[in-house]
């Protein structure tokens, strides 16, 4: 009730909403009042307002009242009996003085009142699961607060406390704490550190023991004792299980399923804990038999862990204000403990569910097609082009910031997940025109977006090309080149723009040099190279970019090419991927020999291609010449390659499709069944990716007419 006024309708909403739901799952009347002033006695008006509430009356006195007096800056917590055993007056005055009335003093009301409503919904919980707590977590902590007998508390939101929590944002720790609290060699040691941290009041913000992202985190909401008493005591003594996946590792409970999981990232010094992807890669609820779930949020995390979570059934939420957007799943790690909660209103639980039919598109990234997780040392699993595209069309505006900024950080930091940010912007690589609308709404909507201005960007790029043709340039008419260089010129606004909000994109290097190397401007293709280079040395896409504006057709050379292999060779050391820089003047060899009519020379200059490197661009030129020479078992393996490095690559889509076609002519009854089933899947993948190429859409007429009892199951 708030009777002041004191944190509007929007934030009552919110606790209104969140009491319910400790409603609904302990059957615990909780309450609040917030008064304009409250002449006398504090104690004798909360019990007054207990009494005329029925605070507990129905749910056998068990029940809580918090009362603050703004104008005289007082609290005071009155405790139903029934609740004595657990909210005693020790711990519910200390909760008072150090959590809530310092947040209220510095006003911070928002946050105060989530973590008091989270910690007293944490002593709920454990209780309703039969927990007491650990005598070794309480040995551990220093200066605890014993558990003493009474049913009552109060205190003063005195102006000292509101300073003191101010000091914690901008406190700097020594050298000797930094010293103590650094990245650890083991992400289990980060997690000790941590929590030694917290028993020893160490709450600066600025521990090196916490990532960048983190410390800005523990700025905005420092850490006070009696939440930090908490962590301690519900993690301290439990029991864990670790995994690392590269730099990035994962850490879960195994013996409590109220506390959710801990993430870790290996700096050069060690590991480090990542609250702020915490946040990000995780939720909370109440009235819910699962308390926690991971997020698929398309970040390092949520790919990397993808396979290790289970589908615990819907969410089920109450409805009303103050529920930001959340999962529709519990995801949980499969390992951990998953021991429901005995809530008051229950709900059907359905059995889990493995996370390998699910997990992929969740977190929008496709199965792996092929029985290696890496190629070259690059994770093969890569991101639904059509999932992305989904979110565009339904306005998910936030989540697709979300997700490419997701992308774009994590390549920053391992250049192996390059092609995941690449390929989530090539969803928009497609000169459809019902996106243009779309894409200008999120600008206009958006306009600080980067991601915005780079998707349609993106768009504009793809319908340059599309305006262009691909015939040969003496075939090509003056309007059509005015035509792509005028959405070539709004790319390039829009690009201009992405950089200028986000200096550090890759996207929009790349694509910068791409539209320089049509102007055979190869200085500006090797400035913008350097300077994608300086953000992500190792990258393999921004190398391969610019040796294609080196090619003898955009006004460069063999000689060009082969020395920019040899300078970028040191590089191959840590990515193994660059070797194949050294392929590409067989591959443009290649290429002239068959336009040439020299097809067998052609496929050797391929196979050399290739021996520097098993890159997809190499075995789809020389899939496609197999293809063209009717050699549909060798076109058929190259293809298959090249799909299982880029699965959502359209072309290879299209040409798998007709390999397939004619491998089933050649095939008995039941192996071609096989093949026209993948064939009438590949070009109706090609075209859904694509909808805008006529040689796909002639193929998938074909195939229609002629195999139409092969037609696979609509896509969701």
């Amino acid at each position: 009730m708030d009777e002041a006024g004191y944190i509007g309708d929007y934030e009552a909403g919110r606790m209104n909403d969140f009491l319910q739901g400790m409603y609904d799952e302990s059957g615990v009347d909780v309450r609040f009042i917030f008064a304009r002033d409250i002449p006398g006695d504090l104690e004798s008006f909360a019990l007054q307002r207990a009494r005329q509430l029925g605070v507990g009356r129905a749910t056998d006195k068990r029940g809580l009242l918090f009362v603050y007096d703004v104008a005289g800056q007082r609290m005071r917590v009155e405790v139903g009996p029934g609740l004595e055993g657990i909210f005693t007056d020790g711990f519910v005055g200390f909760l008072m003085r150090e959590q809530t009335a310092a947040f209220f003093a510095a006003g911070n009301r928002h946050l105060g009142l989530k973590s008091t409503l989270d910690v007293v919904n944490y002593r709920l919980r454990e209780a309703s699961l039969g927990g007491t707590y650990d005598p070794r977590a309480v040995a551990y902590i220093k200066n605890s607060v014993r558990l003493a007998e009474g049913a009552g508390a109060n205190t003063r939101a005195d102006a000292e406390r509101g300073r003191d929590l101010q000091a914690r944002r901008i406190e700097v720790a020594s050298a000797d704490v930094r010293a103590r609290f650094g990245p650890q060699p083991t992400a289990a040691a980060a997690h000790a550190r941590y929590l030694e941290a917290l028993r020893d009041g160490f709450f600066q913000p600025d521990l090196p023991l916490y990532t960048t992202g983190t410390q800005a985190v523990l700025r905005g909401f420092p850490t006070a004792p009696p939440f930090a008493q908490f962590i301690l005591l519900s993690e301290y003594g439990q029991q864990f299980t670790v995994v690392e996946h590269g730099d990035v590792a994962i850490l879960f409970f195994t013996t409590t399923p109220l506390v959710s999981a801990h993430l870790f990232r290996r700096s050069p010094a060690g590991w480090q804990l990542d609250i702020a992807s915490e946040i990000r890669d995780t939720r909370e609820f109440v009235a819910s038999a699962y308390t926690w779930t991971m997020v698929p949020s398309g970040d390092e995390y949520s790919l990397a862990f993808a396979d290790l979570l289970a589908d615990y059934g819907a969410t089920r939420l109450p409805a009303g204000a103050g529920y930001r957007q959340t999962p529709t799943r519990f995801l949980r790690p499969a390992r951990g403990d998953n021991r429901p909660l005995p809530t008051r209103v229950r709900h059907a639980l359905p059995p889990p569910f493995a996370p390998a039919s699910s997990a992929g598109d969740l977190s929008l990234l496709l199965p792996v097609v092929a029985s290696h997780s890496e190629d070259l040392g690059y994770p093969t699993q890569t991101i639904n082009r059509l999932a992305v595209r989904r979110l565009l069309v339904a306005r998910s505006y936030d989540a697709l910031d979300t997700l490419l900024a997701a992308y774009a950080d994590s390549v920053q930091r391992d250049y192996r997940l390059e092609y995941r940010l690449f390929d989530a912007y090539a969803a928009f690589d497609v000169a459809v025109p019902s996106l243009e609308p779309l894409l200008s709404e999120w600008v206009q909507q958006r306009p600080t977006s980067a991601a915005a201005h780079l998707a349609r960007a993106t768009f504009f790029r793809a319908s340059g090309w599309k305006a262009r043709g691909g015939k040969e340039t003496g075939e090509t008419s003056r309007r059509q080149f005015h035509e792509m260089e005028d959405f070539f010129g709004r790319a390039s606004a829009d690009l201009a723009a992405a950089v200028r909000l986000e200096p550090n994109s890759l996207v929009a290097y790349r694509q910068l040099m791409d539209i320089a190397t049509t102007r055979a401007d190869r200085a500006a293709c090797r400035q913008l190279l350097d300077r994608g280079l300086k953000i992500q040395p190792y990258s393999f896409l921004l190398r391969a970019t610019y040796m294609h504006s080196l090619l003898p057709r955009w006004g460069g050379s063999h000689d060009a090419m082969a020395k920019f292999a040899q300078e970028s060779a040191p590089y191959a050391d840590r990515n193994p991927r660059i070797r194949a820089l050294r392929g590409f003047v067989d591959w443009d060899l290649g290429d002239k020999l068959e336009d040439a009519g020299h097809k067998a020379q052609a496929a050797v200059a391929f196979k050399r291609a290739i021996g520097f490197g098993n890159f997809w661009q190499f075995r789809l030129q020389r899939g496609t010449l197999y293809a063209r020479s009717d050699q549909n078992k060798e076109a058929f393996e190259d293809l298959n390659s090249v799909l299982a490095q880029y699965p959502q690559h359209s072309g290879a889509l299209y040409w798998r499709s007709m390999v397939e076609y004619d491998l089933g002519r050649e095939s008995s009854d039941e192996a071609s069944g096989a093949y026209y089933s993948q064939a009438y899947t590949d070009i109706e993948l090609a075209v859904a990716l694509d909808p805008t190429d006529d040689y796909y859409q002639r193929q998938l007429a074909f195939i229609r007419k002629y195999l139409p009892e092969f037609e696979p199951p609509a896509r969701p």
